[in-house]
């Protein structure tokens, strides 16, 4: 198992640090608080960082996109609908 694989590319963290490896990324998320640790997107991070510290190329593809998505959940704002224009109302004539 090789935790010093290095990610595609850099993950960047709320905080202005990055994550290059994936022992970074195991060490940061060993950190975290433990309710937030325990959250679905998170323990979906790590599976697949003990994943892909094995040989696959694979997997270590699945790990980045999994920790980058355990990193901006909840910071992404909700799109908002564009309002609609109420609908014009006709009467019928007869």
């Amino acid at each position: 198992m090789s935790w010093s694989r290095p990610f595609p590319d850099p993950i960047e963290l709320p905080d202005g640090r990055k994550l290059v490896t994936l022992e970074d990324a195991a060490k940061y998320i060993q950190k975290l608080p433990k309710a937030e640790h325990k959250k679905q997107h998170w323990q979906d991070a790590v599976e697949h960082l003990m994943r892909a510290s094995g040989n696959s190329a694979a997997w270590l593809h699945f790990a980045y996109l999994f920790m980058i998505k355990a990193v901006k959940h909840g910071t992404e704002k909700p799109v908002e609908e564009p309002r609609r224009k109420a609908a014009k109302k006709y009467r019928v004539v007869s």
